[in-house]
């Protein structure tokens, strides 16, 4: 049985806890997302592979992660249900950020078509991106954290529900992480873990390294029908094209491409503020917080 999840939200930070927690020695946590409680996994045995994933493991604590499964509606039913009693950890980050962050990690992941940032969060606010690109519509979505914390706390007790901010995590890791360890009851509270000190996960922003990275997909993985979701290919070849790929990233394109992270203009981003204005007011009046820096 699971006694914690870290469920979001995406792109704030939430493989930083991840990676510190899988370390601790109290800890089991499968290096992996474990996608199990939303849709179409849990109607394909679901629970039944999760129980595989973690039976063999002799830690007193038990935890995954799943950024998604903070916007998932059918989610928060199914984790009561399986247990009523376990801890949640959400990590939020300024709404338009993760947007923007968003964006270019579906370029890559290839959900998304190569498309300068401007031309592309316009098509997502106007709908014309989510009729050929299903996964247009979750750069958005995700980023409506009261409206999905509400949802959870139907199901969970507030006490239940730990969230920190991405901006905490940068300014003061070790006592972020410390928050974490009392929330989990963890009995070492002193352990430092070696990710602490790691760099974050790099964004990649360069138009031409994402179309070059959009062959590697297209060898690596396949996808579902709606291109929604990718499971990796294996074989030797596979592994070999892996390597040959990243290889080819780090000495080479790293350094021919430029990975500044380009800017919105004020306009777009004034609308992306207007769109998450009335969540964010409610998320302030739920957590009793002032969150006026995240707003224009």
């Amino acid at each position: 049985m699971l006694d914690f999840m870290i469920i979001g939200a995406q792109k704030s930070a939430s493989t930083f806890i991840h990676r510190c927690l899988e370390e601790h020695p109290e800890v089991y946590m499968p290096q992996d997302e474990i996608s199990v409680f939303e849709n179409p996994d849990y109607h394909m045995e679901g629970l039944k592979k999760l129980e595989t994933i973690i039976e063999n493991s002799n830690a007193p604590i038990k935890g995954i992660k799943r950024p998604n499964y903070l916007a998932k509606e059918e989610c928060p039913k199914r984790i009561r249900g399986y247990s009523e009693n376990i801890k949640l950890i959400v990590v939020l980050r300024n709404p338009v950020n993760r947007t923007i962050s968003a964006y270019y990690h579906y370029m890559r992941m290839g959900f998304l078509p190569i498309t300068p940032l401007e031309e592309g969060i316009k098509s997502i606010l106007n709908g014309s991106l989510s009729k050929k690109y299903q996964s247009a519509k979750d750069i958005i979505e995700y980023g409506y954290y009261y409206k999905h914390i509400d949802l959870y706390l139907k199901y969970f007790n507030k006490n239940q529900i730990l969230v920190m901010f991405d901006e905490d995590i940068k300014m003061d890791s070790i006592n972020t992480l410390k928050r974490v360890y009392n929330f989990l009851g963890i009995q070492n509270k002193t352990y430092i873990p070696n990710s602490l000190t790691k760099k974050p996960n790099m964004g990649m922003y360069n138009l031409n390294r994402l179309r070059i990275n959009k062959i590697k997909n297209k060898i690596i993985y396949k996808y579902n029908k709606t291109n929604t979701r990718l499971t990796q290919r294996s074989g030797p070849i596979i592994n070999l094209s892996k390597i040959l790929f990243r290889g080819i990233d780090e000495l080479v394109l790293k350094r021919i491409f430029s990975e500044k992270k380009p800017e919105l203009s004020f306009e777009i981003k004034s609308k992306l503020y207007s769109v998450y204005e009335e969540d964010l007011n409610n998320l302030e009046k739920l957590l009793k917080i002032n969150l006026s820096h995240w707003k224009v």
